[in-house]
């Protein structure tokens, strides 16, 4: 058996960049992201709870 860990930080910098770059309005309603959390800074996203 194979298990394979993502460290959280490479997860966290992958959902940012594919929040604001790849992410259509219907997907960003669906998953209850506004846009005052997609106009964050990197670390700022990263470390918002």
């Amino acid at each position: 058996m194979l298990f394979v860990i993502r460290d959280p930080r490479d997860v966290g910098v992958s959902f940012y960049f594919h929040i604001k770059n790849r992410t259509g309005h219907r997907e960003l309603d669906r998953k209850g992201i506004t846009g005052a959390d997609r106009s964050l800074e990197l670390y700022d996203f990263v470390i918002a709870e």
